[in-house]
């Protein structure tokens, strides 16, 4: 099982968004047709079936890529985990819908770095803090912390992260976050630490 999550969750972070990955099949098709005819077409040269192609391949990659979400969407519902995605430049995160769920946050709320950090056990903010800006030279991270979820109910949360860089420099994190809370009580119970399969 844990193999199993660990490539869902790395499919998650690599995978373009849908949008990025349509407009992506678009340029290569425009360059297809621009290599075939050694200069860029006018909408005149561009003829309707070379357009109609366009357009259906488009359709085509836009079902896979709606599939490819319900999957993972019901994925991230049964391991009761999500993906985030930080845009450290603007200082933007994206949720999944799962997350928005799991943190008992209303989907569309803009949300940021802040935002998060706000759900984070006062206990564990230095730490979380020091693991991102850690994260940020060496490329990755992963731990487990705390969360206060609504009105003093603690979750135990395992997040690893992916940074990626422009220039050298940070531009974007992704990562998942899933709840290990059953496994933390089961801990306690035992009264020793077990290996977590996601």
């Amino acid at each position: 099982m844990k193999k199993i999550l660990k490539k869902i969750t790395q499919k998650i972070i690599d995978e373009a968004y849908l949008e990025n990955k349509l407009i992506t099949k678009g340029e290569k098709l425009a360059k297809e047709i621009n290599k075939k005819k050694k200069k860029t077409p006018s909408k005149k040269e561009i003829s309707s079936e070379a357009l109609l192609n366009m357009l259906e391949d488009l359709e085509e990659e836009k079902k896979k890529a709606v599939k490819l979400a319900e999957t993972l969407s019901e994925a991230f519902r049964i391991a009761n985990m999500g993906a985030w995605e930080w845009d450290i430049v603007k200082n933007k995160v994206k949720w999944s819908d799962e997350l928005y769920k799991i943190f008992k946050v209303k989907k569309g709320k803009k949300i940021n770095f802040e935002t998060y950090l706000d759900i984070v056990h006062p206990e564990d903010k230095n730490r979380v803090k020091k693991d991102i800006e850690k994260s940020l030279k060496t490329g990755s991270f992963s731990h487990d912390i705390k969360l206060v979820i609504g009105k003093n109910n603690i979750r135990y949360h395992h997040v690893e992260g992916k940074t990626y860089y422009k220039n050298k420099k940070p531009v974007l994190m992704r990562g998942i976050s899933f709840d290990i809370t059953k496994f933390k009580k089961i801990e306690k119970i035992n009264g020793k630490k077990i290996k977590k399969k996601p």
